[in-house]
């Protein structure tokens, strides 16, 4: 179903309140058959008519249309309309696939002293507080220095501080307005950018050359980094998947990436060639 569920006369004896949970319903909707691939670019074409007309009966104006064919552009489309229409009610998206409950009972030492690497973690249109406070969390036990959040739900920080558990006490979390300028601002001080995504061109975390300090960005829970911000990255990675589902939950992505970053650049000196000695004496021992 394209058209919308309302006419205009039920729709506008609705509360404000109601009519923006209504909206959220049919563009979930909308959003679950595109994601399946069952509407072409005709449909959305339909949709996209019927959304403004709605729209106007609430005196208020769509964005523009994507390409109609461009099927990626369309998803984001939607995604950010149903999240527009949540913030007026002040409803976030649930989050089943959050971290599992941890163990209270941080040290009362601190941060480490040497202060961790030099890397920052940007978020690019998280809708979930609660990923953004795992995050914070994930970044302070990884020593990592600070989180810029872009395009992400305003309102009560309670959910942040619900799963950052404390961790905003000693991670800076920065909201922006505009993350592709924050990351332009961050490359001109030098910062490699390194977006994580599935492109093409995108190397193995594992097997990419780590710089001695940089920022990684993350993209939004369902369609990845959007396209503006893509543009600020110098160089991209992947976490390969192992399993039949083709990815893991945004906060759980910021783990892995974050430790590997902080094994490898807290090597002590003259590991590699400590390695080297312990296994030439274990061969000679051997013989």
């Amino acid at each position: 179903m394209t058209s919308f569920y309302l006419s205009e006369k039920k729709f506008v004896k609705l509360a404000p309140h109601n009519r923006h949970k209504w909206l959220v319903k049919w563009l979930s909707d909308i959003y679950g058959k595109l994601c399946a691939n069952r509407l072409n670019a005709s449909r959305m074409d339909q949709v996209y008519v019927a959304y403004a007309e709605v729209l106007g009966w609430m005196e208020l104006s769509p964005a523009p249309p994507p390409d109609r064919k461009d099927r990626r552009g369309w998803i984001e489309f939607v995604s950010d309309a149903v999240h527009f229409h949540r913030s007026a009610v002040n409803v976030s998206p649930k989050d089943h696939d959050l971290l599992p409950p941890v163990i209270r009972g941080d040290t009362d030492q601190g941060r480490s002293a040497k202060g961790g690497p030099d890397f920052h973690i940007a978020l690019d249109s998280f809708r979930s507080l609660f990923n953004v406070g795992s995050v914070i969390r994930v970044c302070d036990a990884a020593g990592f220095q600070s989180v810029i959040v872009g395009g992400t739900l305003s309102g009560s920080s309670a959910s942040v501080e619900k799963t950052a558990m404390g961790a905003e006490q000693w991670v800076q979390a920065l909201a922006v307005d505009d993350l592709a300028s924050a990351l332009e601002e961050k490359k001109g001080q030098g910062y490699p950018v390194i977006g994580v995504e599935t492109v093409d061109r995108a190397a193995p975390y594992n097997r990419f050359e780590w710089p001695s300090k940089g920022v990684v960005v993350f993209g939004n829970e369902e369609y990845g980094i959007s396209r503006h911000v893509m543009r600020m990255c110098d160089h991209f990675v992947k976490i390969p998947m192992h399993g039949h589902k083709n990815s893991i939950n945004a906060a759980n992505s910021v783990a892995v990436i974050s430790f590997h970053v902080t094994n490898i650049l807290e090597k002590p000196a003259g590991f590699e060639g400590n390695v080297k000695s312990f296994m030439k004496m274990r061969e000679i021992n051997e013989r």
